[in-house]
């Protein structure tokens, strides 16, 4: 089911520009595989960040403040927790790392990529330097 939601988190992303359709799609891929990795007693993609995070020298952030700013686009499309995300813009970044983050999970459950991963990374290799480079800096 994640791999599917994964893959049609990519069409809307690629083809569609539908960043909203897509980022929801892609965070559930994401939880579907995370949850199932946990499972094993293996680390998901957001564990992983964190600790690069952490090894690298970076600004020091407790987990549970790391975890709910990366979730935050994730979760508010999924719960609508916070009345100040009532009108929110999602942006074609907050999709694209979305849709990343599951990607590098998807390893885990399957020998191949499938056809619509083979398009992203390509699209990546092209696109996501300049969509990243959007990202505010940290001091």
């Amino acid at each position: 089911m994640a791999e599917m939601q994964l893959d049609q988190a990519i069409r809307l992303f690629i083809d569609e520009k539908d960043y909203i359709s897509s980022a929801t799609l892609a965070g559930a891929a994401e939880e579907i595989f995370g949850s199932l990795l946990k499972r094993e007693g293996i680390p998901n993609a957001l564990d992983q960040l964190f600790a690069n995070w952490s090894a690298n020298g970076a600004p020091e952030i407790p987990s549970p403040e790391f975890r709910k700013a990366l979730n935050n686009v994730r979760n508010q499309l999924k719960h609508a927790g916070d009345p100040a995300f009532d009108e929110m813009e999602v942006r074609n970044v907050d999709s694209m790392l979305l849709i990343a983050r599951a990607a590098g999970m998807h390893p885990s459950f399957s020998d191949a990529p499938t056809q619509q991963l083979i398009r992203f990374r390509e699209w990546w290799e092209k696109n996501a330097e300049t969509l990243i480079s959007t990202l505010p800096e940290i001091d």
